[in-house]
């Protein structure tokens, strides 16, 4: 968090919704706001996250997911057919 906050204007804090060992999203934004004046979400699920994402984005912002493969892999399917509806569509804007 210490790293990467700053290099953000918006945080969404989410986890892998099968991973017993994932840190409660909670903390890490109780953690941000320890140390950074920067706005920070909760959202409990990857797929509810994705969206509230793209709701706060611009359409010239970069939305940049981290964390483990498995969030990554969570998220993946969704992410790909986003990205064939907008090739498929070309003139649609994406919601953001």
């Amino acid at each position: 968090v210490r790293q990467l906050a700053p290099r953000f204007d918006t945080i969404i804090f989410t986890k892998y919704v099968d991973n017993p060992r994932a840190v409660d999203p909670d903390e890490l934004r109780d953690h941000l706001e320890l140390l950074f004046d920067r706005p920070a979400h909760v959202v409990h699920d990857p797929v509810s996250a994705w969206k509230q994402a793209r709701r706060l984005a611009h359409s010239s912002d970069l939305i940049v997911i981290t964390g483990s493969l498995f969030l990554v892999g969570e998220l993946r399917e969704l992410l790909l057919d986003e990205h064939k509806e907008s090739a498929r569509c070309p003139g649609m804007a994406m919601p953001g």
